[in-house]
């Protein structure tokens, strides 16, 4: 009997250490199992996030895109204004040599009027001058004279 005290005590004794056991066991599996219920709220969490993510990247490379094509018509645009500033240019550049060219003639052409002007006045002086009597004087003649005696003013 005294054995069977002794291998129930050991039975309790062991019934007792895989009580603890267990009980540690149940209280691991529970902690395990709210860890997982975490992580998988984490999982939850990042794959929302990387969802929110891809759409932002996604409408970032749509503008992204758009910008390009912006900076393609602006860079086209401004080609084409360069073209027309350089022709435009151009054209001010050979009107500016015709403006001068005829400048240089006006100037040529006003020399030589003042020149005929000179020769008429001192032909009329020279005409007048004895009709006069000698009192015109080689640089000017007035108006007044001019048409008094009939002579037309240059």
């Amino acid at each position: 009997m005294r054995e069977l005290e002794e291998r129930l005590a050991r039975q309790e004794a062991t019934s007792e250490e895989l009580s603890v056991k267990k009980e540690r066991l149940e209280d691991e599996v529970s902690s395990l199992k709210q860890d997982v219920e975490s992580f998988e709220l984490n999982l939850a969490k990042a794959e929302q996030e990387k969802q929110t993510k891809d759409g932002q990247i996604r409408t970032l490379n749509e503008e992204m895109a758009r910008q390009d094509e912006n900076i393609s018509k602006l860079q086209k645009d401004k080609k084409q204004m360069d073209q027309t500033i350089k022709q435009t240019q151009e054209a001010l550049a050979a009107e500016e040599d015709k403006v001068n060219h005829l400048n240089k003639a006006k100037q040529k052409m006003e020399s030589q009027i003042d020149e005929v002007r000179q020769r008429r006045i001192h032909a009329v002086g020279d005409l007048l001058s004895p009709a006069v009597g000698g009192a015109l004087s080689d640089t000017v003649i007035r108006p007044a004279v001019c048409l008094s005696h009939g002579a037309q003013l240059p």
